[in-house]
């Protein structure tokens, strides 16, 4: 033990003796600075400490609408070993408390003296707990289905398209709150996901937008998206118009009598794609007599079509009685 301390010392002290009664002394100092610190440590201390909450299994069919604690203070007893250790192992990240046997709307925190206990070690005692007490409010929970609202932003290929709607699995979802904040829900929003360029069919989960009230939250935290993406191409047929709601004793014939119909449609559904697929009218009820054109209207189109137009868009008519 000498040896070190003796080695030291002689680049300070060239003086023998002098040096070896310095080491001795320095030695009788360490020891004497060992037995303080294990007596220190031996001795109980209380410290403060502050804990994060998480509240756990709350009443059933009942909605918490006040906003309890987010912290507690614990005051621990321990031995000045066991203080020092867990300065460097760490306390919980949080406190649990456990909701299920709640009894009324206090919670005296004295209570979870063991439950707080076991969380920590049995080598620490807990001798007080701030608040000494915890008031819950709760309100009878309701629930409600609404529809989802995604919040997608896309752009797709050049050449390409959607193929349909844009399908959110499922469309609708349960919600539970309190009553009158229920009734102001009308839908519910799903998080932001940009996609560009889409050029084949696109599937994914995406988040719902978390609750902005305390009370009010989804029954599931996600949906599916699908976004059917295909090649498209350009389509024409050519389509006889037809005449509606003329009046009986009369008759209306067109010139020309037909029509041509540009669209655009998905390659695997260009060849489901015929000349009567689209139905092409004249209504009668919206013909201006005093223009000698009658404008053609499309009374139906599929539904795997768009950018449709005709040519012409006017035709001459004539009426017989």
């Amino acid at each position: 033990m000498l040896k070190p301390i003796y080695k030291l010392l002689s680049s300070f002290i060239p003086d023998i003796k002098k040096r070896e009664k310095y080491s001795v002394l320095l030695l009788c100092i360490f020891i004497a600075g060992v037995f303080w610190l294990v007596n220190a440590f031996s001795k109980f201390y209380t410290e403060r400490y502050t804990f994060k909450v998480e509240y756990h299994n709350y009443p059933e069919n009942k909605v918490l609408v006040n906003t309890p604690p987010k912290e507690v203070n614990i005051s621990i007893r321990s031995s000045g070993w066991y203080l020092f250790g867990l300065r460097f192992k760490g306390l919980p990240s949080n406190i649990k408390i456990d909701l299920s046997k709640l009894q009324n709307s206090k919670l005296e925190t004295e209570a979870l003296l063991n439950q707080f206990t076991k969380q920590l070690s049995r080598n620490y005692k807990i001798v007080k707990i701030s608040p000494n007490k915890i008031d819950f409010s709760f309100d009878k929970k309701k629930y409600k289905t609404v529809p989802v609202k995604q919040n997608l932003n896309i752009s797709i290929k050049k050449q390409f398209g959607i193929v349909g709607d844009i399908k959110i699995m499922p469309s609708n979802i349960k919600i539970s709150g309190t009553e009158n904040v229920l009734s102001d829900i009308l839908y519910w929003e799903t998080d932001t996901l940009s996609l560009q360029e889409l050029s084949e069919p696109f599937r994914t989960k995406l988040a719902l937008k978390p609750s902005k009230h305390n009370t009010l939250q989804p029954l599931q935290d996600s949906v599916e998206i699908i976004v059917n993406v295909e090649e498209f191409t350009e389509g024409s047929i050519i389509s006889k118009i037809e005449g509606v709601n003329v009046p009986e004793g009369k008759s209306i014939i067109f010139y020309p009598k037909e029509v041509t119909v540009k669209y655009i449609t998905s390659l695997s559904k260009f060849d489901e794609i015929d000349a009567y697929a689209f139905e092409t009218v004249i209504n009668y009820d919206h013909i201006d007599f005093k223009n000698n054109l009658a404008k053609i209207e499309l009374a139906s189109t599929p539904e795997n079509t768009k950018n449709v137009q005709l040519t012409p868009q006017e035709v001459e008519y004539i009426i017989y009685e």
